[in-house]
């Protein structure tokens, strides 16, 4: 049969291109993109292209963190999809001087830390653990720390 197309993104976690219909979301495989007349480079490219114009800019729904909090996006199945679009963090991760620690539990929850400090670190991971565990369709318990190149894992 046809195969999906992942491509990595960090850690765990990997971008699949996928076609939103009105009741179903229907990871695009090789056979959809001879159908489309695109090629695998080009089907990423209009995913990432969509997202940037379907999502609200990452600072109008996240919120800066004060010390010890924990923020979170939560109630849409793309923010995750987010951590795709790397370069529209960068406003948020400079506000924390920086340092920010993100995490995807489930496609539809983000949750972050302002801070990269071991408290701040395992206090993230902690209720990553557990939002994890309570989610419906799991994601990922890993933690990515932003860098001005990419995504790394927190180990």
């Amino acid at each position: 049969g046809a195969k999906l197309q992942p491509r990595p993104l960090a850690g765990d976690l990997v971008m699949l291109p996928a076609l939103d219909m009105p009741r179903t979301i229907k990871m695009l495989d090789e056979k959809d993109n001879a159908a489309l007349g695109l090629s695998v480079d080009e089907v990423f490219k209009l995913g990432f292209d969509n997202l940037r114009k379907q999502l609200k800019p990452l600072m109008s729904v996240a919120k800066v963190t004060g010390a010890d909090q924990i923020g979170e996006l939560s109630g849409d199945s793309y923010h995750s999809s987010r951590l795709a679009l790397f370069e529209s963090w960068s406003p948020l991760a400079k506000v924390h001087g920086g340092k920010l620690v993100v995490a995807v539990p489930a496609p539809d929850t983000v949750l972050y830390v302002g801070d990269d400090s071991p408290k701040a670190v395992e206090a993230l991971r902690l209720l990553v653990k557990t939002a994890t565990a309570r989610a419906p369709a799991p994601l990922s318990s890993e933690l990515l720390h932003w860098t001005p190149q990419r995504w790394e894992l927190v180990r």
